[in-house]
């Protein structure tokens, strides 16, 4: 017969250790070897790291929306203003002749 008592982390920032009453019970030879069940402490550093991804999925999502909004926005300022417009590279422009000089 084994007398126990379970202590618990009751989330990811550990503020707040939840202990249970003592309670007994019979052991039996593991079903599982030794090896099979370790205990680790990464699952509070996983759980953070999960919400700082989610927090980072949000502000990804917000920045695209905000992205979107602004590029809409930029297309109605020159929709029915603009009737032609040329792109002109500074490579392309230093290779033209000047207008009045010899080519």
């Amino acid at each position: 017969m084994v007398e126990c008592e379970l202590q618990i982390y009751s989330d990811a920032s550990l503020s707040t250790l939840i202990t249970t009453a003592k309670f007994n019970f019979t052991c039996r030879p593991a079903m599982l070897s030794a090896d099979a069940l370790v205990s680790t402490q990464e699952l509070p550093m996983l759980r953070t790291l999960m919400d700082q991804v989610e927090t980072l999925r949000q502000e990804a999502l917000l920045v695209t929306t905000q992205a979107q909004e602004a590029a809409a926005a930029c297309e109605n300022l020159i929709t029915d203003k603009v009737t032609t417009f040329s792109v002109r590279r500074y490579a392309e422009v230093a290779q033209e002749p000047e207008e009045g000089g010899e080519s």
